[in-house]
């Protein structure tokens, strides 16, 4: 495909994409040197010290999922470029909002 050039897709879909997030805000440190494992605990330390004075409280997360709509177009011309940052809008629009349904949901949860 040369660049600018055009192509019709008729119809293109994408199906929604499930997606399964862990998160931990401990380090892992078994391939570390002792003086990495200190520097980084420090690091770390410092860091969760500094959310909290704003008032965050971070925990581990496991099995977080995160729902992003199908990606559908018809009868459109698009570049591969015009292409590829509609879709990267499409779902960077959908994690956004994922992100928020788990803030809200975890906020709820402690308010209860």
């Amino acid at each position: 495909m040369t660049k600018g050039q055009k192509d019709f897709y008729d119809y293109l879909h994408l199906s929604p994409l499930k997606v399964h997030v862990s998160f931990s805000f401990t380090s892992y440190k078994s391939s570390k040197t002792s003086s990495q494992v200190k520097q980084q605990s420090r690091r770390s330390n410092s860091f969760s010290l500094f959310l909290q004075s704003l008032g965050v409280t971070m925990s581990d997360t496991d099995d977080i999922i995160f729902r992003l709509a199908y990606f559908e177009r018809k009868h459109m011309f698009y570049s591969q470029e015009d292409l590829f940052s509609e879709m990267i809008d499409h779902y960077t629009s959908q994690a956004i909002k994922q992100v928020r349904n788990v803030h809200f949901t975890i906020h709820q949860g402690l308010h209860q």
